[in-house]
């Protein structure tokens, strides 16, 4: 993952985001930059991948690009709201949290193809409820052929 991070950051340097995942380990997340504009986060919630991003809404507001849940499930949920703040720097409840409706994973392995998908459609100015389309079991790639890749290209679209 934060291959496919580095590799969209190298592409795409006027979004702001796209740190390493291992920051958002440390307790504290004392090493977290604050995005200054308009940015994309890959972000592990329990063992999930999800995006998160400002692009296409309002201040303080920030959109979850989850391919599994609609909310952050309960046992996950402190810590990705502790990641969420320690990211953008808000005291908690300041930000709304908003869950567009995506096209949804079909097994239990795919959130990272999805997560990387929704951060590139993001990068790209295309909007992921709107554009993202990976296929019937959601299996565009495989996480070994996107380890090697130099560079992300575009999606199929759904039409």
């Amino acid at each position: 993952m934060d291959h496919c991070s580095a590799i969209m950051k190298e592409q795409f340097p006027e979004v702001d985001g796209l740190q390493r995942m291992s920051v958002f380990d440390s307790v504290g997340c004392q090493r977290i930059g604050t995005p200054e504009g308009k940015f994309v986060q890959i972000l592990l919630v329990g063992c999930h991948w999800v995006t998160v991003s400002n692009i296409g809404c309002d201040d303080n507001c920030l959109l979850v690009y989850d391919s599994m849940y609609r909310k952050t499930p309960k046992m996950y949920r402190n810590k990705f709201l502790a990641q969420v703040a320690w990211l953008c720097h808000v005291p908690g409840p300041v930000l709304q949290l908003l869950w567009p409706d995506i096209q949804t994973q079909k097994g239990n392995h795919d959130c990272g193809l999805f997560a990387i998908a929704n951060a590139f459609a993001l990068c790209c100015g295309q909007r992921p409820d709107r554009r993202i389309c990976l296929g019937p079991g959601g299996n565009a790639a495989t996480s070994g052929s996107l380890s090697k890749c130099r560079e992300i290209v575009n999606v199929p679209s759904c039409g």
